[in-house]
């Protein structure tokens, strides 16, 4: 027991003691202690980080010793307080019970041994805490820095730990977040997915489930979640540990590799449609001339035709391969200049009526489905008139987005019925030839930027009407 508390006395040498109201300098020999009148002179010490331990009576000056504890743990919460008694006056019971760390009975045989052992364990244990402290606070900053979800649930599938992200995608606050089931983070549909995958956590170790996980605006948002099971000492699971992370990007790249099939898919079927068709005539008319030499207008025709046919399959790997980044783009003078190269090569007469400025929200393959709706308006106008109308202007209705609108309107005969069928679905299932390509490539360019085209055919002619989404600025 001596060489214990021997081992105290050296193993205080150097340690800061402020001792207020009581003479324990003798006691604490190798300690640097600093004698001091009340707690204000402890407040200050403690403030520039002066002082290892705190030594006072049970009776400090102008306060007792319950509040001079916590004035003393509002501005150095790791500083230990150690008391120092004199039997009778206050006992160990009464300053433990006030906030003091350790308390040493300074009448008794040996009392400079006991109180230096128990300053060195107050001060070792305040050390400790420290240094839990900061792991702690290091810890929550590096998850507080992730940008997936971290989230602690005990084994009932109640949320105990978290950090900064889950709490912002979800938007919950610590009370809300604070034993909540891991089912209500969730739309009610994947409820039984959650459950389901905890089950599998607690029993097999690890699960990984892709939810939508629930807003406390009431949106979902697609989530990949996983799980890891926790256990005590015995094996025996006490919850799971886990990281979820947004999805909704990976989502959208593969919904984008699914159009990019579907544009393939057409691209091929409508190709090896055309070419056989206009390779057979061309080989048909060939064998023939022999006998007709007029057959070979025919097989020119027939070689144009193919020509053209590579030009639109050219201008659909143009508008594929453009970046597909969404930016401001003032289209109102993308619509004068586009008319303006149209009408010296088109017998129709164009008008042009839009802002000075139409700011729209949208990618660089937009530039094309303009001149491919103005084109084909001229050159299937057939009217008597062969007038070309094309009106631009902002749209703002009450229940929806702002949108920038665009009317072409042509007084010819329509566009044919086949080629149509392109606006009436997303699928490539309608196009079964080259001639409605450009439209199909309109259609799918426009949806895919959040607009939408509408076709009219009607006794005056055919209007062709494209809605964009307005820019919210021009930066």
């Amino acid at each position: 027991m001596f060489r214990e508390f021997a081992s105290g006395v050296e193993a205080t040498a150097g340690v800061s003691v402020c001792a207020v109201g009581v003479d324990v300098a003798g006691l604490l020999p190798e300690c640097d202690v600093n004698e001091v009148a009340d707690v204000d002179a402890v407040v200050t010490a403690a403030a520039v980080g002066v002082v290892d331990c705190v030594v006072v009576g049970p009776s400090p000056p102008t306060m007792s010793l319950s509040a001079f504890v916590d004035a003393v743990a509002e501005v150095a919460s790791r500083v230990p307080v150690v008391v120092v008694t004199h039997g009778g006056d206050g006992g160990v019971s009464g300053a433990l019970a006030a906030g003091a760390d350790e308390v040493v009975d300074v009448t008794r045989a040996g009392a400079g041994e006991v109180l230096a052992h128990r300053v060195e364990r107050a001060v070792a244990y305040a050390g400790s805490r420290r240094a839990l402290g900061e792991a702690e606070s290091f810890f929550e900053q590096a998850l507080d820095s992730m940008m997936d979800a971290f989230y602690v649930f005990d084994d009932s599938g109640r949320c105990r730990y978290w950090n900064s992200a889950l709490a912002d995608v979800t938007g919950l606050g610590d009370a809300e977040l604070e034993g909540r089931p891991a089912p209500e983070f969730v739309v009610r549909e994947d409820r039984e997915r959650i459950a389901r995958a905890i089950a599998i956590i607690l029993e097999q170790g690890a699960a990984t489930v892709e939810v939508d996980l629930e807003t406390a605006a009431g949106e979902a948002r697609p989530y990949e979640l996983t799980g890891t099971r926790l256990s005590d000492g015995d094996g025996e699971p006490v919850g799971f540990c886990g990281v979820g992370r947004d999805v909704s990007g990976r989502e959208r790249r593969e919904r984008e590799l699914r159009r990019q099939a579907e544009q393939l898919s057409v691209l091929n079927r409508v190709l090896r449609h055309d070419i056989r068709t206009t390779a057979n005539i061309v080989a048909g008319y060939a064998e023939t001339l022999p006998d007709e030499i007029e057959a070979a207008e025919e097989i020119a025709a027939a070689a144009h035709d193919l020509v053209a046919l590579g030009e639109r399959a050219r201008e659909l790997e143009r508008a594929f391969e453009t970046d597909v980044t969404k930016k401001p783009f003032d289209l109102a003078p993308h619509l004068r200049r586009t008319v303006e190269g149209l009408e010296e090569p088109y017998d129709a007469a164009f008008s042009t009526f839009a802002p000075e400025a139409l700011w729209v929200s949208v990618s660089d393959r937009i530039p094309f489905v303009f001149e491919n709706v103005l084109e084909n308006a001229a050159e299937h106008n057939e009217g008597d008139t062969q007038r070309v109308d094309v009106v631009a202007r902002e749209e703002h209705p009450a229940d929806g987005d702002a949108m920038a609108v665009v009317e072409v309107h042509d007084d010819g005969p329509g566009i044919p019925e086949h080629e149509r069928e392109v606006f009436d679905a997303t699928a490539e299932t309608p196009l079964s030839h080259s001639d409605g390509l450009g439209l199909w490539l309109v259609n799918w360019l426009v949806e895919d930027e959040g607009g939408s085209v509408d076709v009219t055919t009607d006794a005056s002619g055919t209007s062709v009407t494209v809605r964009l989404p307005l820019a919210d600025d021009r930066d």
